[in-house]
């Protein structure tokens, strides 16, 4: 039995790494989950609280900063409230319409939403343009966390 269960807390582990990447996946919560399911079948003995505080704690940083930076992208590029929202819906839609939904509806709703605020076209792509730097940000942010998680949870067995 613990042997299934170490298998399964290894998928959500490499489950959680794809979802660093895919945005469809919730990459590091799913991490958190595996180590999580990895420490309670050990019962605690190798993967201890400290390490799960710290893993929780990446976790948390890198969700916020996903979130965060996208919306630093917009702002920092010069966007109305209406190109926020329009960032926020289109990450919704995006969902609908699978990993190129994902990725662009961000930058579209960014768009969008600026252009029915200003009326400048120029203006509404270089919104959605740093909506995107955002995204790109963030993943790379997620993408680091996930590397650290993997190295608490290496350092935790190791030590």
């Amino acid at each position: 039995m613990d042997i299934a269960l170490y298998a399964l807390s290894a998928v959500l582990v490499l489950l959680g790494l794809a979802g660093t990447v895919f945005p469809a996946l919730p990459g590091l919560p799913l991490m958190l989950a595996g180590f999580a399911l990895a420490g309670w079948v050990g019962n605690f003995q190798l993967i201890g609280a400290t390490a799960l505080v710290v893993l929780g704690v990446l976790t948390a940083v890198g969700l916020a900063v996903d979130f965060v930076a996208g919306l630093l992208g917009a702002k920092m590029s010069g966007a109305s409230r209406k190109a926020l929202w329009g960032a926020l819906i289109g990450s919704v839609v995006g969902v609908f319409f699978g990993l190129a939904g994902l990725i662009l509806g961000p930058l579209v709703g960014a768009g969008v939403g600026e252009f029915l605020a200003r009326r400048d076209l120029y203006q509404a792509g270089r919104v959605g343009i740093g909506t995107f730097a955002g995204f790109i940000v963030g993943t790379v942010a997620k993408i680091g966390c996930a590397f650290a998680m993997l190295a608490v949870f290496a350092g935790a067995l190791l030590l």
